[in-house]
């Protein structure tokens, strides 16, 4: 899995791309790499990889094959994905971890969503009875309906990622910044 960024070093991609479907499951993006090292540190630098260029759509996979494709990146708890126990449940500090992308899959009895600030939220507990409640940053979960995902059964398949490192609430300038867990996307295997 990686985390594909402008080679100038922006963390982030306009909205139109998301909104284009370029960046959604199952699409399969090109991307010309820049043979440049990544920029950050842990957790980041595991998964972020530089490229030239904008990424392109050059086909779709079926729910089944996006499945299969994605089985490497998933790990029994969250403590395994990312390489250490997040403190609090929410985040690591910045520098630490060893990776910032994968996955966790658990029963459908494991999990509910809720709105939380006006927020949707995960909660969910893993195979080691951790429990974690991590606001979900899927724009795909959000405009599919989180209902329709709460009533099936079987085994959820929770894509989690860090956010980028943030210093803190104003005035408070932490160090090192903390690197927050999140819910990027789910689906029933």
């Amino acid at each position: 899995m990686v985390r594909p960024l402008h080679a100038a070093g922006h963390h982030h991609w306009t909205e139109n791309m998301a909104h284009d479907d370029l960046f959604c499951p199952g699409n399969i993006i090109t991307v010309e790499p820049s043979g440049q090292p990544p920029q950050r540190g842990a957790p980041h630098r595991t998964e972020d990889t530089l490229i030239t260029g904008d990424p392109e759509l050059s086909g779709k996979i079926s729910h089944e094959e996006m499945v299969d494709a994605v089985s490497g990146s998933v790990f029994r708890t969250v403590r395994d994905l990312f390489g250490e126990e997040l403190s609090g449940n929410k985040f690591v500090p910045e520098g630490t971890g060893v990776r910032s992308l994968g996955a966790v899959e658990i029963s459908s009895r494991r999990v509910r969503f809720y709105q939380k600030e006006d927020r949707l939220t995960c909660w969910f507990v893993d195979h080691d009875d951790a429990k974690y409640s991590l606001k979900v940053s899927s724009r795909a979960v959000h405009e599919e309906g989180i209902d329709d995902l709460a009533k099936k059964t079987g085994t959820v398949h929770i894509r989690l990622g860090f956010a980028n490192p943030w210093n803190g609430p104003a005035g408070e300038n932490w160090n090192p910044r903390r690197c927050y867990a999140m819910v990027n996307g789910i689906f029933i295997v």
